[in-house]
């Protein structure tokens, strides 16, 4: 945790009954940290997960904006790739646009780079309630 410039005590004690701290993604000199040691390890890049149930959530979209902010900007810093995956496992056929607004949000606001690619997961795994003409 020394590498750490922001940590967060927490009520937890290690056997020396020294307090034990943990990390925030939400800190942007976290994420910092962790794309500088990607780079070091020779890391070339990063998946990051989004879950649709974040779209439908302003805190929780927020909060995720901001940590995603913090690595575009950490792996344009430290050239590191950027692959965006969503999660569309919990989404019905209506809210497609949803994560399409969500992609020219993330492209538009938050400036994800051309070194970046996007993911769907669960598109249609289960054909047996895919509907494949949506």
């Amino acid at each position: 945790m020394d590498e750490y410039e922001v940590k967060y005590k927490t009520p937890f004690k290690f056997a020396d009954g020294s307090p034990a701290y943990v990390f925030s993604s939400y800190d942007e000199s976290t994420v910092d940290l962790h794309f500088k040691w990607m780079k070091e390890y020779v890391i070339d890049g990063v998946l990051i997960q989004r879950f649709f149930s974040v779209l439908t959530d302003k805190g929780r979209i927020n909060h995720n904006d901001k940590v995603l902010a913090s690595a575009i900007k950490a792996a344009n810093k430290y050239g590191v790739a950027i692959a965006l995956m969503n999660d569309i496992g919990s989404m019905d056929d209506s809210k497609y646009k949803l994560v399409i607004e969500n992609w020219k949000h993330i492209i538009d606001d938050l400036k994800l780079t051309n070194r970046s690619t996007v993911a769907l997961w669960l598109l249609c795994i289960n054909l047996l309630f895919c509907d494949i003409e949506s």
